[in-house]
């Protein structure tokens, strides 16, 4: 499962942010891929946490109280990767390489509950995971197996 979050639906991104996008399902075609957007966030929070799904109505009531945008849309990232796990990324990040190149051979998947991008852009964790382990990785290591980059020249 691939996340992005943006304010429009993927057909109405501007080219660079559409190509960009785009890397990520060419470098992944098995994976789903979702884009959430300001139209359809609070659908998808009401259905994750609502009576059919989590059901904690105070996560709901708590979305529904953040005003702050770029708060909620992290917010939304989180909610997101708890209920369903997968990669999530911002719009300006490319994929460089595939996802499951993410974890360097040495290390087994089974042993990793999630991995953090070089960037804060990118999250990885195993859902749902209420006691996430942090796993020591050398810095050097994980930047030779960077698999996104950031577009964005504020990065």
């Amino acid at each position: 499962m691939i996340w992005q979050s943006w304010k429009l639906y993927p057909l109405s991104f501007e080219k660079r942010d559409f190509d960009t996008a785009r890397t990520w399902t060419t470098k992944n075609p098995d994976y789903r891929y979702e884009v959430l957007t300001d139209n359809n966030n609070i659908v998808y929070v009401e259905e994750k946490f609502g009576p059919h799904g989590f059901n904690h109505p105070d996560i709901i009531d708590f979305y529904h109280s953040v005003n702050a945008i770029i708060i909620k849309a992290d917010l939304l990232r989180y909610i997101a990767m708890y209920a369903e796990g997968g990669v999530c990324a911002d719009i300006d990040v490319e994929m460089l390489k595939p996802i499951g190149r993410f974890i360097p051979i040495r290390y087994s998947p089974a042993d990793i509950d999630m991995v953090v991008g070089w960037e804060s852009t990118t999250l990885i964790p195993r859902p749902p995971n209420p006691q996430p382990e942090v796993n020591e990785f050398s810095p050097v290591n994980l930047y030779e197996q960077t698999p996104a980059t950031c577009n964005d020249a504020a990065h």
